[in-house]
């Protein structure tokens, strides 16, 4: 499971870089057979699924499917380009993750006391000079949320929030419930607010975090 989810993230870090790459904006949209709405429905997508562009057609979008098929979706059921967060990549170019696992939050947060979540071990890839190492910390912290939320669509297996536990001399912990990362991706709240109900341990070591 862990290697399953490493290669996930690993997936959906890379296709991050790509152009021509649809995201889907709501839940439940239909994939189509055809550039037809009364074609078969392959399948309905999730919201951050993505999908290869091959062409673009009037108002629908040809895109790849993983078993190298092709479908349809309507243009506007896709995020547009500006809309598309790019999920930290500075941030997450400053760190590798040697380790992941699924398991049983042990800390006193009450959002995720007892409950299983995603946690990823970060450490710095290379030498990041001491007044940029808490925004780093930050940036790469919102960047793991999307992508374990991202993850855990696609995951048998269910967790309920995303740890990320950074390895090095600063240190610290940030974690968020899934509920709160979906909610925050969909636009029904805002950066300040999302970051208000994370938990990040100790405040200092991640500048911008909303101090408790």
């Amino acid at each position: 499971m862990q290697q399953q989810i490493s290669e996930l993230e690993a997936n959906a870090r890379t296709q991050r870089y790509l152009s021509n790459l649809a995201i889907i904006h709501s839940a439940g949209t239909p994939i189509f057979e055809q550039a037809d709405e009364t074609s078969k429905i392959l399948f309905r997508a999730d919201p951050e699924d993505e999908f290869e562009i091959i062409q673009v057609r009037e108002q629908w979008v040809q895109v790849r499917l993983e078993n190298s098929g092709e479908a349809w979706v309507r243009a506007s059921q896709l995020q547009p380009a500006n809309e598309v967060d790019d999920a930290d990549e500075s941030g997450a170019a400053n760190f590798n993750t040697p380790n992941q696992e699924v398991k049983p939050f042990a800390g006193d947060w009450p959002a995720l006391k007892g409950k299983p979540a995603l946690f990823v071990f970060a450490q710095p890839a290379h030498t990041i000079p001491d007044n940029m190492l808490a925004k780093s910390q930050f940036d790469f912290s919102r960047h793991v949320f999307t992508e374990g939320y991202r993850a855990a669509a696609h995951s048998t297996q269910n967790f309920a929030g995303v740890v990320v536990v950074f390895l090095g001399a600063k240190g610290g912990v940030a974690s968020a419930t899934l509920e709160d990362i979906r909610r925050w991706r969909d636009g029904f709240i805002t950066d300040k607010q999302f970051l208000a109900r994370c938990s990040f341990d100790p405040p200092e070591s991640f500048v911008e975090a909303p101090k408790k």
